[in-house]
């Protein structure tokens, strides 16, 4: 049997990394990214929960996740997953936006499925250019022309608040946990914070935010470790430096959450 393939691409030219798993059996948890997520379903299928949404997706389908939309993937009877996808962070699509519509205005996906055939081969037709390496302007031309009928087709401007949703209080949680994503903040201190009991507290952030507390910090502190990786920190420079125990556990969270090992996902860079 063929064993499972992770990889990650970094294109400069594009601004982009390319993704790719094949033969993958792993669910992912709820959670959330700093950055977009353009994918497409290569074989298999999945159940796609984005923003209390849930979607089946079919080879051929796509997914449009905005930074900081809360999803989950998860297996149907067992079937291999074959997917792709661009991750575009937020300096890279502020200049995207610059280039399409000399404005840098972010833009906010407004639909998270897309069951078009025509979808799916565009994505397709952009990965095998990065794969074979094929000239910056052929890529950017192919790149442009897939981003900007999206984006025209299932976009808006993006709220100017990082975090759109939730009232005051819970905001002032997130930003709470953000500055402090490298040391375990307690249930206490944030229920001080907020004027809340844990238990209200922990219920009305999870109703907000899509997942409680704790997790939101675990998926800051993973996307601190992810930049230091790519500036070329060492796994366990970056498990210390984003705040984990151990380098055991921070492996296993990155894996869970990427799908990617911290090693692998740094040499990707080097």
């Amino acid at each position: 049997m063929k064993q499972e393939q992770r990889s990650i691409r970094a294109d400069a030219g594009l601004g982009l990394e390319l993704y790719q798993f094949k033969g993958i059996k792993q669910n992912f948890a709820t959670h959330f990214h700093e950055y977009y997520t353009i994918g497409s379903i290569e074989a298999g299928e999945r159940i796609f929960v984005c923003n209390g949404q849930e979607h089946r997706l079919q080879p051929g389908d796509c997914m449009l996740i905005n930074p900081f939309d809360k999803h989950s993937c998860a297996m149907v009877e067992l079937a291999p997953l074959h997917f792709y996808s661009f991750n575009i962070g937020l300096e890279s699509m502020g200049g995207l936006m610059l280039e399409l519509s000399g404005r840098r205005n972010l833009p906010y996906f407004t639909v998270n499925a897309l069951y078009t055939p025509e979808w799916g081969e565009a994505m397709r037709e952009l990965k095998l250019m990065i794969e074979q390496n094929r000239p910056d302007s052929v890529k950017k031309k192919a790149y442009n022309w897939l981003m900007q009928r999206l984006l025209s087709a299932y976009s808006q401007p993006a709220p100017e608040a990082d975090h759109p949703e939730g009232n005051r209080t819970i905001r002032l949680v997130c930003e709470y946990l953000e500055r402090h994503y490298d040391r375990n903040v307690t249930l206490d201190e944030l229920s001080a914070l907020a004027g809340l009991s844990k238990y209200h507290l922990v219920r009305q952030f999870t109703r907000e935010m899509g997942i409680p507390p704790g997790r939101y910090q675990q998926n800051i502190r993973i996307g601190q470790a992810r930049r230091m990786l790519v500036h070329g920190a060492m796994p366990a420079e970056a498990a210390l430096g984003a705040g984990f125990a151990d380098q055991s556990h921070f492996t296993n969270y990155f894996k869970n959450t990427i799908g990617l090992t911290p090693k692998v996902y740094r040499d990707s860079f080097q």
